[in-house]
């Protein structure tokens, strides 16, 4: 039943409007996910904003950019 209904979707292919719907979702999907990305990520860049003295370490700068590297795989997957 799912690959017949997917068989018939990919035969609407053809059809201008099929495909201006199709478009739009994807468009909205990746242009909705790029936003809460950037709000996530200035979040995270609110939450930390400058270096951190760590006991035993020292002054970390680089804490931010770890955290903003590691969201974006926490988006991805």
């Amino acid at each position: 039943m799912i690959f017949a209904d997917f068989a018939k979707a990919v035969g609407q292919l053809g059809d201008a409007r099929f495909r201006r719907v199709l478009w739009l979702g994807v468009g909205l999907t990746l242009a909705l996910l790029i936003v809460f990305y950037a709000l996530f990520l200035s979040g995270i860049q609110g939450l930390i904003g400058g270096p951190v003295s760590l006991p035993g370490v020292g002054e970390v700068s680089w804490l931010g950019d770890l955290l903003s590297f590691g969201s974006l795989f926490a988006v991805i997957f």
